[in-house]
């Protein structure tokens, strides 16, 4: 299974840094997928993927077994305000 991504994860890190995203910083990636972007992601951020469909959840698990993969959906987040 691979992801649409333009831009690729150069234009992914080019919108971290213009957003003003410090290493470091606590990242929720919405939509993870199978979790192409969390091993990137978590080079330099810390960082909890967030998907509603199981197969590709169980997918970004266990390609990113040590980050955090939650069930959930942007329209009603699992999270505490202010967590990411």
């Amino acid at each position: 299974m691979s992801s649409f991504r333009p831009g690729g994860l150069d234009l992914t890190q080019r919108l971290l840094d213009l957003a003003g995203a410090a290493p470091g910083s606590a990242l929720l990636d919405l939509g993870c997928g199978a979790g192409e972007s969390l091993a990137f992601l978590q080079t330099r951020y810390i960082c909890t993927g967030l998907e509603p469909d199981p197969h590709r959840r169980r997918a970004a698990q266990a390609a990113n077994p040590t980050i955090p993969v939650v069930d959930g959906r942007a329209e009603q987040l699992p999270f505490p305000d202010h967590s990411f």
